[in-house]
């Protein structure tokens, strides 16, 4: 069980706050307020521990190994299935069954039903009848709940309401793999179109992590395998969605209802360079 190589250790408790480029330390910082203001759990961040579980909970499936978060959602609802069908197999073979094995088959079904409605969750909300970001700051804030996808949309708010209007959510899509969404920019201003070496940074509150790009999709690879299936030698796309549209009065309200949100530095303003007169 590998869960302490990914993201539960280091880097979602320890920021690093002392990379060379202001614009990445202060990209890691939206990072670090997001989690800290709104504190919340992500199902898929637990791919790891359901896999773990599962694989433990039968022996048939020891060596089972899942692809991708979704492999694990199918074969949950498939577990729940089973569990309410009262086929006449089924009967048959309870009558055969000890105290104890009915006991571990008791508890098995009782721990597949809790991961299907922690999957379900995010679903559910996620039907409410809100903007994208309405629903990912509701879901948060109020219900403490958000995969990538909530992460992303409140990264890019959190960038919006400091005056960065470039930033936008955008979806890294890989051929037999599921989507991962992060927030995307470019430091010097231009709208995003493709990743620009060194101009284009990647903001990743889920992972609690954010560099350019570049170096993120390297990350991705050598240190998320457990997590995240990118592999370097098939192509990436990125599929842009601006989901916050905040009008003058819009931000003015968050920034007031938020005012932890709102980037406060002596040293330079937020995503800039110092300037000699900073220093």
């Amino acid at each position: 069980m590998k869960i302490f190589s990914t993201v539960y250790d280091y880097q979602y408790n320890h920021p690093n706050f002392t990379s060379r480029s202001p614009q990445i330390r202060d990209a890691q910082w939206v990072c670090h307020i997001l989690n800290t203001t709104f504190p919340h759990t992500s199902s898929s961040k637990f791919k790891l521990i359901f896999e773990h579980y599962i694989q433990k909970s039968d022996k048939k499936y020891s060596n089972l190994v899942f692809n991708s978060y979704s492999d694990i959602s199918n074969f949950i609802n498939k577990q729940v299935q089973k569990k309410d069908s009262n086929s006449l197999f089924n009967k048959i073979k309870s009558l055969f069954q000890t105290p104890e094995q009915k006991q571990e088959k008791k508890q098995k079904e009782k721990m597949f039903s809790i991961i299907k409605k922690n999957i379900d969750k995010i679903g559910i909300l996620r039907k409410e009848e809100k903007s994208q970001f309405e629903k990912a700051l509701y879901m948060i804030s109020a219900h403490k709940v958000g995969n990538c996808q909530e992460n992303a949309i409140l990264a890019e708010f959190i960038m919006k309401l400091n005056g960065i209007k470039n930033a936008q959510s955008c979806i890294l899509v890989q051929e037999g793999l599921d989507p991962h969404c992060v927030c995307i920019f470019n430091i010097d201003d231009t709208p995003y179109k493709e990743i620009i070496k060194n101009k284009t940074l990647i903001i990743d509150p889920w992972l609690g992590k954010a560099d350019f790009a570049n170096n993120m999709l390297k990350y991705y690879k050598n240190n998320c395998k457990d997590l995240l299936s990118f592999a370097e030698d098939k192509g990436i796309k990125l599929n842009d969605i601006p989901f916050v549209h905040l009008s003058d009065e819009d931000i003015k309200k968050y920034k007031t209802q938020f005012p932890q949100l709102i980037f406060k530095s002596k040293d330079h303003k937020f995503m800039q360079k110092q300037t000699k007169n900073d220093r």
